[in-house]
């Protein structure tokens, strides 16, 4: 059998295990890692995005993690500007990739798949939106279009914002708009699962260790710092409700039961990105998987 070189793209909810089992292989290998995650390409927001932490950072390259501040817009077109450069980078150096991360409209973006990242984005249209609540976001959209309304992720602000911007900008459905593009990378496709149970005990955890290493006062740190809670980077899931208990809005176990809900929520939308029934994908059980099968998966 011949070795299958090409690099791979680890998919999976939040919480399964990618970033663990990317790391061991990662070691055992000598690849370095790129990060497929929306959250992670802002500076300051470290614990709340689960990270790695400085010692993996500095025992395993990773990339396209720390890129802009969290009050600077980061589309999914320069992202894949960044994987580019990466790639090249890798190829220049004679170094395998692993591509992992959570971001499902991102790692489609890098794999093949449909986009709307030829459409600029409009800054005056994101100003007047920026204040509005993610259920009204919807009812924004609604009127414009529906169907995309009843399809976008009804939690996500900046996955609404960009939908009623890319239908204000060119009139047709949003559905329309998206285009496929041909992958930028050649990967092959490894995926984790994990029952939900599992999963969603997994989440509990998360965010109890979160809060034990100190994400309440890195959000008070970014708040003082100027970054308001409206910002793309600080309404994302498990930010936003510790922001409202940094703010006396709400105590903390309200703040922690709010964000499990969301994050469960999110865990099994993403399964809608990848799915058990794609061939293309090989599935490995998180409880089980060993970096060893990765690189043995074809």
């Amino acid at each position: 059998m011949v070795a299958d070189t090409r690099p791979i793209a680890l998919v999976g909810s939040t919480a399964v295990g990618k970033s663990a089992l990317a790391i061991a292989y990662a070691r055992a290998t000598a690849t370095e890692i790129v990060s497929v995650d929306s959250r992670c390409v802002y500076r300051y927001m470290d614990i709340g995005t689960a990270k790695p932490s400085p010692a993996e950072r500095s025992e395993i390259r990773h990339h396209l993690v720390d890129l802009t501040d969290p009050d600077e817009e980061f589309s999914v077109a320069r992202f894949l500007g960044a994987v580019r450069e990466v790639v090249e980078s890798a190829r220049q150096r004679g170094r395998g990739l692993i591509f992992v991360g959570g971001t499902g409209y991102w790692m489609r973006a890098l794999l093949g798949g449909e986009t709307s990242a030829a459409v600029p984005p409009d800054p005056g249209l994101r100003v007047d939106l920026a204040s509005l609540a993610p259920a009204e976001l919807v009812d924004r959209l609604a009127a414009l279009d529906p169907d995309a309304a009843a399809r976008v992720d009804p939690f996500n602000a900046r996955r609404l914002v960009r939908a009623i911007e890319v239908v204000r900008a060119t009139g047709r459905p949003y559905a329309e708009s998206r285009r496929r593009h041909p992958g930028i990378v050649d990967a092959r496709m490894v995926g984790l699962t994990l029952p939900l149970p599992d999963l969603d005990r997994r989440i509990r955890a998360r965010y109890d260790q979160m809060i034990e290493d100190g994400w309440i006062d890195e959000v008070r740190w970014l708040l003082g710092r100027g970054y308001a809670p409206e910002l793309p980077s600080m309404s994302g899931i498990g930010y936003a409700e510790i922001v409202a208990h940094a703010r006396g809005e709400i105590d903390i176990a309200e703040a922690l039961e709010r964000a499990g809900a969301r994050c469960r929520r999110f865990a099994r939308a993403q399964r809608r990105w990848f799915r058990s029934d794609d061939p293309s994908i090989t599935w490995y059980d998180s409880r089980e998987v060993d970096w060893r099968d990765l690189a043995c998966s074809s």
